[in-house]
């Protein structure tokens, strides 16, 4: 018990007058308090929310491709009275299987949400993220086919955008289809899907200390598909290097602002700015652009 040097009033004995006088008065200081043991708690292993993973990549993969190379041989053996019309109610019906099978992966091995396995999701700003990075992808896409004519020599022929002669079909498939159902489907599916199990997958697998060689594999994996389901039955050797080296770079842009927004609402955006503006060109220029636009 310490003893301090506080000095007061105090009463003498059988008085009522308080006579002022320096008293020593006895102070009591609390006792220190034990000290307080240093705990860090690590975090939890990272466990990725649902189950999907590469098995699901590749099944959903060639499900895309299946679908893709599908109208081919339904074009040789199928008497088509109109093409135009063929091609806006087969992209139609294509996209609405790959959406089908995206459902399928959500309930039978996902959250049950869009918005929690495949980051479906939006928010105002991604308008303007969507918009600059659309752009961006249409400047450098048109950079890499004039590098490509400065090696070559020579000009892609056509392109992977087909309209069709009849104007209105023309209208309906480049607007509603390669601007608006097409850019939806393919980033919740290459971005959403795709992106999001390679991750996880490498995640499950080495753990969140490998969280960065998980970005860059997922990042590679999913544009190079994109890249690929892109270039269908494409001969052409001069189009097959500038559509593909151009859909992979979008790719590429797409998957990071998905990663750092963690949504791919500006990559629906970049996405509708990209071909939308190839579909404008064409609908006004016609189809001696193509080889000029992937």
């Amino acid at each position: 018990m310490a003893r301090g040097g506080c000095y007061g009033v105090a009463a003498h004995a059988g008085s009522n007058r308080a006579v002022a006088g320096l008293y020593p008065v006895e102070v009591t200081f609390p006792p220190p308090a034990p000290p307080v043991e240093a705990r860090i708690e690590l975090p939890a292993p990272y466990e990725p929310a649902g189950r999907f993973g590469i098995p699901d990549v590749v099944i959903g993969i060639a499900l895309f491709l299946a679908v893709i190379l599908s109208s081919y041989p339904i074009g040789w053996w199928v008497p088509i009275a109109d093409p135009n019309s063929f091609s806006f109610w087969f992209s139609l019906v294509s996209y609405g299987v790959i959406v089908g099978f995206l459902v399928v992966v959500t309930i039978r091995r996902g959250q049950r949400s869009f918005a929690r396995d495949f980051s479906l999701r939006f928010k105002p700003i991604d308008l303007a993220i969507g918009l600059g990075v659309g752009v961006l992808a249409k400047i450098l896409s048109a950079i890499i086919g004039v590098i490509v004519f400065l090696v070559s020599g020579s000009l892609p022929e056509g392109g992977n955008v087909e309209l069709g002669d009849d104007k209105l079909w023309a209208a309906l498939t480049g607007i509603l289809i390669a601007s608006l159902l097409a850019p939806f489907v393919e980033e919740l599916f290459f971005r959403g899907f795709v992106l999001t199990a390679v991750r996880n997958s490498v995640l499950r697998r080495r753990g969140a200390a490998a969280s960065k060689r998980a970005v860059v594999i997922a990042v590679l994996v999913s544009s190079a598909a994109f890249a690929v389901m892109h270039l269908q039955p494409v001969f052409d050797p001069i189009l097959l290097i500038v559509l593909g080296l151009s859909t992979f770079t979008f790719g590429v842009l797409n998957a990071l602002i998905t990663l750092l927004t963690r949504r791919i609402g500006a990559a629906i955006v970049a996405h509708i700015v990209f071909n939308g503006s190839s579909v404008a060109l064409l609908l006004l220029f016609g189809d001696q652009l193509q080889g000029l636009m992937p």
